[in-house]
C-alpha cells in the first residue's frame, strides 16, 4: 500500500450520488441528521442503500487512474472489477454512505476483503514508506522505523487485506518478473503497479540494464 493523494469529487457527484442517497438517508427512522458521523452500535442493514455511488464509478475510476486504493494495482475497468469501498463502512457509519471523502477506489477482492473491518491504515492517511515489501516473499510487511502502535495497525492491515495471501504476492512477482525479462518497462511499471514500481525504487531492485533514474 502507499499514499494516495486524496482528489475532488467529480462535477456529476452531488446531482448524481449525494443529493438522492442523503434524500434517502434522512427518511430513515433512526438518521440523526445532527451528526451523521456518528458510529451505531449495531450494524444498519446495508441491503436496502440506494447504491448511488456506483453512479461515479467510471469517474472515480479515472480520478485515481484506476489503481486499486488499498492493492496498488491497476484495476481494468472491462472486467467490472472496480468498486467504490465505503473506509468507513456504512453498516456502522450509514450517516457516510453518500460523502465523497469517505469512498476509496478498489479492486472487488480488496473490498470484499475489508467487508466491514475498522481500524485499519487508510491509503489517504500513509506519510512515506509505512508498507516495506520483501522481495523474496512478495509479502508487504511494516517500515521497523515506525513506532509499535503504527507497525502493528500496518500488519493488521496487511492480514485483514489479504496482502499476504498468494493471489496477491502472485500478481506481484508476476509483475516483477516481467519487468526482469525486459517484457515490460519502468514507465509500465509506475503506471499500473505503482507501488511496486516505489519499492523497487526504494529498495534499488532494478534490473540489471536499466539506469536508475531520480522517481518522487
Amino acid at each position: 500500500m502507499r499514499k494516495v493523494e486524496r482528489a475532488d469529487p467529480p462535477g456529476s457527484f452531488e446531482a448524481s450520488v449525494s443529493t438522492p442517497g442523503n434524500a434517502w438517508l434522512k427518511k430513515q427512522a433512526w438518521y440523526d441528521d445532527q451528526h451523521p458521523e456518528k458510529c451505531y452500535p449495531k450494524p444498519v442493514a446495508t441491503k436496502d442503500f440506494p447504491p448511488t455511488w456506483r453512479n461515479i464509478l467510471h469517474e472515480i475510476h479515472q480520478i485515481y487512474h484506476g489503481i486499486c486504493s488499498y492493492y496498488g494495482i491497476y484495476i481494468p475497468p472491462m472486467l467490472g472489477a472496480a468498486t467504490v469501498d465505503h473506509f468507513l463502512p456504512k453498516s456502522l457509519y450509514p450517516g457516510l454512505a453518500y460523502t465523497w471523502s469517505n469512498y476509496r477506489l478498489a479492486c472487488s477482492l480488496a473490498n470484499r476483503r475489508k467487508g466491514q473491518k475498522t481500524g485499519l491504515i487508510d491509503p489517504f492517511d500513509i506519510e512515506g514508506n509505512w508498507f516495506y515489501l520483501d522481495f523474496t516473499t512478495f509479502i508487504p510487511y511494516a517500515n521497523p522505523e515506525l513506532s509499535d502502535h503504527l507497525r502493528t495497525q500496518i500488519q493488521t492491515t496487511i492480514h485483514a487485506l489479504g496482502m499476504d495471501k498468494a493471489d496477491y504476492t502472485e500478481s506481484l512477482k508476476s509483475y516483477y518478473e516481467s519487468y526482469l525479462l525486459g517484457k515490460v518497462e519502468a514507465e509500465y511499471l509506475e503506471n499500473k503497479a505503482p507501488y511496486l514500481w516505489s519499492e523497487i525504487v526504494r529498495q534499488g531492485m532494478f534490473r540489471r540494464d536499466v539506469v536508475p533514474r531520480n522517481i518522487t
